[in-house]
């Protein structure tokens, strides 16, 4: 059975996320050329980038991995994010655009509703017999 407790994410261009480290499974990547290597070996629940990727602008690593990977989860994460930032990292299927400066407990949340998506998967494919209204009825 999987341990849906521990979502596995991937942490690159965001300084400073040790506290988070303590809480979930993350390895973090100190350039976009390790996180495509990462992304080739191992799967993440969530990639959080932000703008301090030192090898590549964040958009285009993000370009790189939605064409490689089109159902990884994404979200943006950095200081004082522009109007033009959120729209273009929406743009691109982020989860989430979220504002170090402002938000505390987004990710928490996040976590919170990625483990629920996953315990439903993990239940609907133990029982693949179940009828949509069935799973429905579940919940």
């Amino acid at each position: 059975m999987l341990d849906c407790d521990r979502l596995s994410w991937l942490i690159v261009g965001v300084p400073d996320m040790t506290d988070l480290l303590d809480q979930i499974d993350a390895q973090v990547a100190e350039s976009a050329r390790q996180t495509i290597a990462m992304m080739r070996i191992s799967h993440f629940d969530l990639l959080l980038a932000g703008r301090k990727i030192p090898d590549a602008p964040v958009w285009s690593l993000i370009g790189r991995i939605r064409s490689s990977w089109p159902e990884q989860r994404w979200v943006l994460i950095a200081e004082d994010i522009t109007s033009a930032e959120e729209i273009q990292a929406r743009s691109l299927g982020a989860l989430m655009v979220i504002d170090r400066s402002i938000e505390n407990d987004c990710l928490d949340q996040l976590a919170v509703s990625l483990r629920r998506r996953r315990t439903e998967a993990a239940e609907r494919s133990i029982n693949p017999t179940m009828s949509g209204i069935e799973q429905l009825v579940r919940r």
